[in-house]
C-alpha cells in the first residue's frame, strides 16, 4: 500500500518492508523522500 504522506519531510509512506523499484526510481528522479513503515 502506497499513499501520500502528511509527515514533515515524507512525501510517500510505504507500508511494506522494501519500496518497489518503480517508487525508488520515481523518488530519485523527483527528489521525493519516502519512508518505509
Amino acid at each position: 500500500m502506497v499513499k501520500l504522506g502528511t509527515l514533515a519531510d515524507v512525501d510517500l509512506i510505504i507500508t511494506d518492508q522494501t519500496p518497489p523499484k518503480e517508487i525508488e526510481a520515481f523518488a530519485k528522479e523527483n527528489e521525493v523522500t519516502i519512508q518505509v513503515v
